[in-house]
């Protein structure tokens, strides 16, 4: 955390002092980008000044002390709120939609104990992933919560291959159902490593064989803050590690780049985004999100948000298997 404060520290010096055109050029440079045409590179470029200028006029509250958290540069920054959305995101699931999904799903009840202050899940996870130009986040956040689960149940870490539940589960790059993705791994007696079924960011068709089950799970349950309260989730978290969650991911959120995250405005009634929440601190009000964006974005890949208010409808379903 240390080394990323300072590398985001040099940064704002560096987005302070440098042209545009500098900054355009370091970021083509740091993500690889090589535009068809110059007239490509002049449309992208355009994007990505629009997207420094919404960066700056909101590090400029932040400075003020009227944000808990920065925006910044990331790999997205040349594209439109609309091609992200269309692109990385799932097509919006609402809140009806959700409840008439879940219903005869096993709703967890944890022991009436306090939660510790803290938790972090983190040392149980693997490398952040990232899901690439495909709205397959479902995956990642049920092969996150399945990772998590057998490694705490005394089994060998693994990295497990979302490309296998976007090509064979209820779901594929327009988006799906982490409960459903459960329902999958249980069901065909597993979910293969990403090394015997390496993810290509589309969709395919299914080639997952009996022999390539590298870890299993028993059943799944959810958990829904908004009922339950913000302390049961919290509990859940503690005792079982990694929970799988659904949120609105809006432009903001796109943007994120460290602090707190806190948006009044980001929707509470539908979703369109699936994330893996790790941890929390009680203390200083914050739910620990890793996303699946690569370590790029954010704070190495994670997210700290708000807790208690429900931003970005993030404290509705938590899924949690069970090996």
């Amino acid at each position: 955390m240390k080394y990323f404060i300072v590398s985001l520290a040099l940064f704002a010096v560096a987005s302070a002092t440098l042209s545009r055109d500098e900054l355009w050029n370091d970021f083509k440079l740091k993500f690889n980008r090589n535009y068809r045409s110059f007239k490509d590179d002049l449309y992208r470029k355009q994007i990505f000044l629009n997207n420094v200028d919404e960066v700056e006029k909101h590090n400029a509250k932040y400075e003020l002390g009227l944000s808990t958290y920065k925006q910044g540069i990331n790999e997205y920054s040349d594209w439109t709120w609309e091609e992200f959305r269309d692109t990385i995101l799932m097509k919006p699931i609402s809140e009806f939609e959700m409840a008439k999904h879940t219903a005869g799903k096993t709703n967890l009840k944890n022991p009436k104990t306090s939660a510790p202050s803290s938790a972090d899940w983190r040392n149980v996870m693997g490398s952040v992933k990232n899901q690439g130009h495909c709205g397959s986040c479902w995956a990642f956040g049920a092969t996150g919560a399945v990772e998590a689960a057998w490694k705490l149940a005394g089994n060998p870490s693994v990295i497990l291959g979302e490309q296998m539940l976007v090509d064979c589960s209820v779901g594929d790059c327009d988006g799906g159902w982490v409960d459903r993705a459960l329902d999958y791994i249980i069901d065909h007696g597993g979910c293969p490593l990403e090394s015997d079924y390496p993810y290509t960011a589309a969709n395919g068709f299914c080639s997952m064989t009996d022999s390539m089950s590298a870890a299993q799970i028993s059943s799944y349950a959810y958990v829904n803050a908004q009922r339950q309260g913000v302390d049961e989730l919290a509990t859940s978290i503690s005792l079982h590690g990694p929970h799988a969650i659904y949120v609105y991911a809006n432009n903001a959120f796109q943007r994120y780049s460290y602090g707190i995250f806190d948006d009044a405005a980001c929707n509470q009634y539908s979703y369109n985004h699936a994330v893996i929440n790790v941890g929390y601190d009680m203390d200083q009000g914050y739910w620990l999100i890793r996303n699946s964006w690569a370590s790029s974005w954010g704070e190495s890949g994670h997210m700290r948000m708000k807790m208690g208010d429900n931003i970005c409808n993030a404290e509705h379903y938590a899924w949690i298997p069970f090996v």
